[in-house]
């Protein structure tokens, strides 16, 4: 059994969007002085997430961030290999299966001519 190409696809596709979620939270939500509601109440974003009861620690964010990115980005050519890995399993597989079908169909065609030829004989 080996690696299903659309798990490993979508693997690869995460890895991409995680890496631009990251890319695009950090610098635009996190470090963003001021999130408004409606124009009208602008807070930190710290304030906001206090507000709701979530306590944010400067610290983890950034760790958060920077071993995520570079876990993902370390991630992604390996991802993208094993992309291409799993397309050519499944190319040979698809032809090996062709092959096996034309092989088939040849030994019928050849008993069918051995049978006509004995009993012609």
């Amino acid at each position: 059994m080996h690696e299903s190409l659309l798990a490993i696809f979508l693997h690869f596709v995460a890895c991409l969007g995680h890496i631009a979620t990251i890319t695009i939270f950090v610098p635009v939500v996190y470090f963003n002085n001021t999130v408004c509601n409606n124009a009208v109440q602008c807070k930190t974003f710290h304030e906001w997430m206090e507000l709701i009861g979530a306590p944010i620690v400067t610290s983890k964010v950034y760790v958060y961030a920077v071993v995520s990115m570079a876990f993902h980005i370390i991630m992604t050519p390996i991802s993208l290999r094993m992309v291409k890995y799993a397309a050519a399993v499944d190319a040979v597989e698809r032809y090996t299966k062709a092959e096996s079908k034309k092989r088939m169909a040849r030994e019928a065609a050849s008993a069918k001519l051995a049978i006509v030829e004995t009993t012609l004989a």
